[in-house]
């Protein structure tokens, strides 16, 4: 899978390997924002599907072109969804949240990623200001209380920050090696990961939350 995105892969590694992110379910899976699908490829379920706004063409999961604003799901249809690095992506954030605590069933876990409310790519300034229009990013990034208040208050959550702070200082190399050798580029990834795992503490960098409906509601 060399034509996955870096991104994509150091926050696959992340959340499997230190923030306990299950590979196998035992309930149908929703990845909201799941671009080319990698996510799901990597994960075993009864069924699984994703949905973006703009459908790559992708062997590597099942895809659906449609507004996660608006997903076309059943109330209550799936046990678990993903929504990695989409809310920064989305002015009415509050309006996809309550998207997707609908289609979750009671009981059911959200998992998310998003850059932290202090997210920085070195050396910031106008460099940071360009990669983040880049991105599509419409806001820089949440803290855990940011996120809590644009929940339904049905949510139980548990956060977990990520620092980051070798994949941010290299992200520009890394995006740089991309053009040159994305095997290369994918390794240091991997490498990175492990170092950035002896310095997790602060806000710089991704905010990840474990965010469960609650069965009573």
């Amino acid at each position: 899978m060399s034509s996955v995105h870096f991104a994509s892969r150091y926050r696959w590694i992340v959340a499997t390997h230190y923030w306990e992110l299950p590979q196998q379910f035992d309930e149908s899976v929703l990845d909201v924002g799941a671009d080319d699908g990698y996510f799901l490829s990597q994960i075993q379920a009864p069924f699984k599907v994703g949905v973006d706004i703009l459908v790559r063409e992708s062997r590597l999961a099942p895809l659906i072109g449609a507004d996660a604003r608006r997903l076309p799901f059943a109330d209550n249809a799936f046990g678990y969804v993903f929504a990695f690095d989409l809310l920064e992506h989305v002015s009415d954030d509050r309006g996809l949240l309550a998207d997707v605590e609908r289609v979750l069933r009671p009981g059911g876990t959200l998992w998310l990623s998003t850059p932290a409310s202090r997210f920085m790519v070195f050396p910031g300034g106008p460099l940071q200001k360009r990669l983040h229009r880049s991105w599509g990013h419409v806001r820089r990034g949440y803290s855990a209380d940011d996120l809590v208040a644009r929940l339904s208050g049905n949510m139980e959550a548990d956060f977990f920050y990520w620092n980051e702070p070798f994949y941010r200082l290299l992200y520009v190399l890394l995006k740089a090696m991309t053009h040159v050798s994305s095997t290369w580029t994918l390794w240091l990834v991997r490498w990175l990961a492990a170092v950035d795992a002896c310095f997790r503490k602060g806000e710089s960098g991704h905010l990840f939350a474990q965010l469960k409906s609650r069965s009573d509601a």
